[in-house]
């Protein structure tokens, strides 16, 4: 009861901060959404009433002007994550099979094959995909699990930052090894530069072309030592995850999540992104079996120690020979942490709301994987948390909105939909040269008139 207290009257705080709003969706007030949970309650195998209860919480926000941020305030139990059949033909999630209770919303998502996410409540719109709809990322959504004692840490971590922002980063860590060091090596260059001279990147990596037998390649002691003894203000971990451990590049040892509550470093406010399988799923601690499950994960591990984790619900992906899916993603969200002037803080949310719409804007064919790795990047901490990078910028010119200000089509169809509409004028720097006279080589009495145009990587008739 302490600490519930002290957590209400932390949301109240933080709300008057960030002029905010709070919904308390136990309210009797909300008789729909308890219909709904009470629905899903009594149907704990059905996902598709975790979906529908996640709906009727979405609903009482909707028309909730201005918003700019969204924070979830407990477990898939409390407010439920968005259930999606699992499209990706690669590591399926019904093969992930941690110790759940037979009779839990968590184990039936599993066993049933679907992807949990949150993009939906910050979602505006959605375009069809396959057999579901594809929510597009648009209010940054962060969560806090999963014990009282665990949010209030995270609540006491950022409301100890003066306007949200954590202090200027100088140091960063990064792991990776297998078909991840590709990742590991543009993040790397991405918050290498994003640092600057002044700042200092850690590695370990165990080359691609390395055998797992190699005496180098790096061990769980030397993770421990590089995590858990030394402080590092942006933290990326790519290898093979559970939800509870890691295993390290010697593929013999691995590091649990329980061994961060207690390690020397302060993690407190440190940014945390990880393309490990299921380093992102929160195991509620009520679909444990009791004595066998380790119900600590890493989103609940790092919440602990009031640093914020982003990872994915479900196995994530990489390539060996170049940048896709997960690594991409992640890679991008490097690269979005640095856009903006100099001195501009930039917060974790839109950075990876950024990153999830240039992935997007990036793949000309969608499929089942892309979705996947899309939908399960998930943040575990407020998404309003903002970090200036020191060194190198990205310029918002180049990156970014085009400048142009749409207006509101007057009529017709479009206009029922709310749609809007400007003429762009675009240079391509292609310019239609003179005509030229061209003979035959078959028959040189023949000739033709013939135009082209001249662009900037070459020539075309």
């Amino acid at each position: 009861p302490a600490e519930l207290s002290a957590l209400q009257a932390k949301l109240a705080q933080l709300a008057q901060r960030e002029d905010g709003i709070i919904i308390d969706i136990r309210s009797a007030a909300y008789a729909i959404v308890q219909a709904a949970r009470a629905e899903a309650e009594a149907s704990p195998g059905c996902p598709f009433a975790k979906t529908q209860l996640a709906e009727k919480i979405k609903a009482l926000y909707r028309n909730v002007s201005g918003l700019e941020y969204i924070v979830i305030v407990g477990d898939d139990n409390a407010v439920p994550f968005f259930r999606s059949p699992d499209n990706a033909p690669l590591g399926p999630e019904e093969q992930y099979e941690p110790p759940l209770v037979d009779d839990s919303p968590a184990q039936a998502a599993l066993r049933l094959n679907y992807i949990l996410s949150q993009d939906a409540y910050g979602a505006r719109t959605s375009i069809s995909f396959g057999n579901d709809s594809l929510p597009i990322p648009a209010i940054p959504v962060g969560r806090l699990v999963e014990t009282a004692a665990q949010i209030n840490t995270m609540l006491d971590a950022y409301l100890a930052l003066p306007g949200g922002v954590v202090p200027t980063p100088t140091s960063a860590l990064v792991t990776s090894y297998d078909f991840l060091v590709d990742a590991g090596e543009e993040v790397r260059d991405q918050l290498s530069a994003g640092l600057g001279s002044g700042g200092t990147v850690d590695e370990l990596v165990s080359p691609a072309s390395e055998s797992f037998l190699d005496p180098n390649a790096w061990t769980a002691d030397d993770l421990r030592a590089a995590l858990l003894d030394e402080r590092h203000d942006l933290i990326f971990l790519a290898g093979h995850f559970s939800a509870a451990s890691t295993l390290a590049a010697d593929y013999a040892t691995t590091l649990e999540a329980e061994e961060l509550l207690g390690a020397s470093a302060n993690l407190t406010n440190a940014i945390v992104f990880s393309a490990g399988c299921h380093s992102g799923y929160n195991l509620p601690d009520s679909a444990a079996v009791p004595g066998v499950t380790r119900s600590l994960d890493w989103a609940s591990a790092f919440a602990a120690r009031g640093a914020t984790l982003i990872a994915g619900t479900g196995y994530q992906y990489g390539d060996t020979d170049f940048l896709a899916y997960s690594e991409q993603l992640y890679a991008e969200f490097s690269r979005q942490l640095r856009v903006g002037q100099p001195g501009e803080a930039v917060a974790i949310g839109d950075a990876l709301v950024a990153a999830k719409l240039a992935y997007l804007s990036g793949t000309p064919r969608l499929e089942g994987i892309d979705d996947k790795a899309l939908r399960i990047a998930t943040i575990y901490g407020l998404p309003m948390l903002k970090v200036v990078m020191p060194g190198a910028r990205i310029s918002r010119d180049v990156d970014g909105p085009s400048g142009a200000q749409p207006s509101q089509v007057s009529s017709g169809p479009g206009s029922q939909l709310g749609l809007r509409v400007v003429d762009l004028p675009i240079s391509t720097g292609v310019t239609l040269q003179p005509p030229v006279t061209l003979t035959s080589v078959d028959n040189p009495s023949q000739t033709v008139q013939a135009t082209y145009y001249r662009g900037p990587d070459g020539l075309a008739f």
